[in-house]
């Protein structure tokens, strides 16, 4: 039976004790980790960072791809989660304890994303001890937005330093539904941003993005998922645009973390050329600067070349930095162009911190 516990013992359940962790390639032993301090999760990868700094770059890949590897040989994959009212099949390994599914089947917490092995023990803990029950995902609401059937859509946006728990916990979880991946533990270099719909019945997440802190190549999403109940109705180009529009009130550009999956790449597709054929639909002119396109959408120059070519016959021509638009053609895409569901600016209450958090 769970009970409440002192933060000076180690994890038990809520929070989980996981005996092995994935980072980057790396096992981690967490034998020994306590609540009040979650980052001695980190040690033992630090110290491995510092022995292999010396070695030869192609050493370190070569390493990398076979500790990778095996670590997913030892993954065994959770049949089925028990998530708030749904039943999810999974599709991938996540590094969960053996012990907690037992019966092929996790119970995951719904607002804090712990685990346990019974449907009587997950009920214990959310009457009892949960401090997140029924409530929104620790950090700031930065987004909110009215649905038809009078519920909320909201975004948090969590840190991973503060809330390092739950986002380690976010992590595991989603890594049931993902692969190309790697699953990181060191959460405290990223924001989480994790979209959520509220109702009379509490508040239900849908799917998250990532973003690291700070990163010189100008990525603005690191990781994206939307949880299997929630997906084939939009969230995913929702997420996306709510990571171009905050990316935009940073007063730059961004691009999504490479490599993209297949899957991924064609989201993505889908939403640049939507938002350049309804930009290039305001343009008075059938010549525009490419800058100015890219920081007027948020989207990096590159991709937008990128997507130029998914758009067949569109750009006539390229002057310098001018693009010359092919009008008919423009129209003609206009007019079977498929609405796509993206984030309403209005409804964003976010602004940029004067130093991020690390």
């Amino acid at each position: 039976m769970l009970s409440r516990r002192n933060t000076t013992e180690p994890f038990d359940r809520f929070p989980p004790r996981l005996n092995k962790a994935k980072r980057k390639g790396h096992d981690i032993d967490t034998k020994g980790i306590h609540a009040n301090n979650p980052s001695s999760i980190f040690a033992s990868f630090k110290r491995k960072k510092i022995q292999e700094v010396e070695e030869k770059p192609d050493d370190l890949k070569a390493k990398f791809i076979e500790m990778d590897a095996e670590n997913k040989r030892q993954m065994q994959q959770v049949p089925c989660v028990e998530f708030g009212r749904f039943e999810i099949k999974t599709w991938y390994p996540s590094p969960y304890p053996k012990a907690f599914y037992p019966h092929d089947k996790l119970f995951v917490c719904e607002s804090c994303l712990g685990y346990t092995s019974t449907k009587r023990l997950l009920e214990h803990h959310r009457a009892d001890e949960c401090d997140l029950a029924k409530k929104r995902p620790p950090g700031r609401k930065v987004y909110d937005e009215m649905l038809e059937d009078s519920s909320t859509l909201t975004l948090i946006e969590v840190d991973g330093k503060t809330d390092a728990l739950y986002c380690q916990n976010l992590c595991l979880f989603a890594k049931l539904f993902m692969d190309q991946k790697t699953l990181y533990f060191d959460v405290s270099l990223f924001w989480f941003y994790i979209l959520c719909v509220e109702d009379k019945d509490g508040v239900h997440p849908v799917g998250y993005f990532s973003k690291e802190k700070e990163n010189p190549d100008q990525y603005n999403l690191s990781c994206i998922v939307v949880f299997p109940p929630y997906q084939r109705n939009g969230n995913g180009s929702l997420l996306i645009s709510l990571s171009y529009e905050i990316t935009k009130r940073e007063q730059t550009v961004g691009t999504p973390e490479k490599p993209l999956s297949t899957l991924g790449r064609a989201a993505y597709i889908e939403y640049w050329r939507y938002v350049l054929l309804t930009q290039l639909s305001k343009c008075n002119s059938k010549s525009v600067s490419i800058q100015k396109l890219s920081y007027a959408t948020g989207i990096m120059a590159c991709d937008l070349l990128e997507t130029f070519k998914e758009c067949n016959g569109l750009l006539a021509e390229t002057k310098k930095n001018t693009l010359v638009i092919h009008e008919a053609i423009l129209q003609t895409q206009l007019e079977v162009l498929r609405p796509l569901r993206v984030c309403q600016p209005r409804q964003l209450k976010w602004k940029p911190s004067a130093k991020p958090s690390r």
